[in-house]
């Protein structure tokens, strides 16, 4: 009796992730979808629905992922952009999409709102949280042609200092 009691529940448990499953599909397509028509409000929608109500769907993160770029992309919204890779990383931390939300928050920040400090400051952590990352020579080119800027950021920041410290 008890193997055929765990034999239904299994099954029950089966079906019911394999109907989840074709439910975010379906979110994720309908999502793309109002991308593509421009109605970003119900697209934006939809993925938050999928993050939401299947957290542990692999798609959640990319769900959450997508919300950012469309922030970034479409809206041109790139604080809101900032927020939304952010919470990525935070809820998502050991995902694929987490490793990706580090270096457009980097690219983000340099490249958009001309704060190279932050972006500077990502890039590195991205470096030291995944030193074999595909992306790894995107974000070398990256620090790489903000070696100027931050050399003038740390002079600023010693010059700063010692001006301080003459005033006191």
């Amino acid at each position: 009796m008890n193997k055929v009691t765990f034999l239904l529940t299994a099954m029950l448990v089966l079906v019911g992730c394999s109907k989840n499953s074709e439910i975010v599909d379906q979110l994720w397509n309908e999502a793309e979808n109002l991308r593509q028509q421009e109605n970003l409000g119900a697209a934006i929608s939809k993925l938050v629905d999928i993050k939401t109500n299947f957290p542990d769907d692999p798609k959640a993160a990319e769900a959450q992922f997508m919300v950012g770029e469309i922030y970034l992309n479409d809206v041109k919204n790139y604080p809101i952009a900032l927020e939304e890779f952010k919470t990525v990383i935070h809820d998502f931390p050991k995902s694929e999409m987490a490793e990706k939300a580090f270096f457009m928050i980097g690219y983000i920040y340099t490249n958009y709102l001309q704060a190279f400090s932050d972006g500077i400051e990502y890039y590195n952590l991205f470096l030291e949280k995944y030193p074999k990352s595909e992306l790894v020579a995107a974000v070398k080119y990256e620090l790489e042609s903000l070696a100027d800027v931050e050399k003038e950021i740390l002079e600023l920041s010693t010059a700063s200092k010692t001006h301080s410290e003459v005033a006191n």
